[in-house]
């Protein structure tokens, strides 16, 4: 995924900045440039913005999205300095803002007993969710805590759930196919426990 920024081509600071930063704001058009990850690896003395490189900004950024899925898919949310927890129905997430990437990493709720403490999130205990790189934006990682616990929360119940997310849509395919093999050897066993015959017809 590449990131985009923005910078004034006058003066000689080289502070760049995210969409929608105040202070970008502030550059006239035509002094304006957008640029790529690449591009500013190219500037020398570059360096980003204090006041949108947080967590504050980008929720700000991304907050009729974080609406969404409060409304939409049932989530809760708790901003609490450069973390963004997410409580969903049977998990808790951690989203952690890096100032070095300037950008995001995920982290799941270890496994537990205990109900998620959502007064206070940060005393639970997490891990880092490995499969998931660091993330630009906020509405990647909801998506995926979506998908991932729908899968979870299928694996439990058994039921059969439309995956967007090609890896929780290849799992879910496997757990059907295995729990029908199941069934089908089960059927199998009942029918040949009932007549000794058909089992050793079975070996031909």
């Amino acid at each position: 995924m590449i990131k985009k920024r923005v910078m004034s081509c006058a003066g000689k600071s080289f502070i760049y900045h995210k969409p929608g930063c105040s202070h970008a704001n502030r550059i006239l058009p035509e002094n304006c440039m957008e640029l790529t990850t690449e591009e500013l690896l190219q500037i020398a003395g570059r360096r980003p913005c204090k006041c949108c490189n947080n967590m504050k900004h980008q929720y700000r950024w991304e907050e009729g999205t974080i609406d969404y899925y409060e409304r939409k898919k049932g989530m809760k949310f708790k901003l609490d300095g450069e973390a963004l927890y997410v409580k969903t129905d049977i998990s808790c997430w951690k989203i952690a803002y890096v100032k070095k990437y300037e950008g995001m990493v995920l982290f799941h709720r270890n496994s537990s007993n205990m109900p998620v403490d959502f007064e206070n999130p940060h005393k639970e205990r997490y891990h880092k969710q490995t499969d998931m790189p660091h993330s630009y934006t906020i509405s990647r990682y909801l998506n995926y805590i979506f998908e991932h616990d729908k899968f979870r929360e299928a694996e439990k119940s058994g039921k059969t759930i439309a995956f967007s997310n090609k890896k929780y849509r290849k799992q879910a395919e496997k757990r059907k196919w295995r729990n029908d093999a199941k069934r089908v050897d089960y059927l199998f066993r009942q029918i040949e426990a009932e007549n000794s015959e058909l089992k050793k017809a079975a070996y031909w």
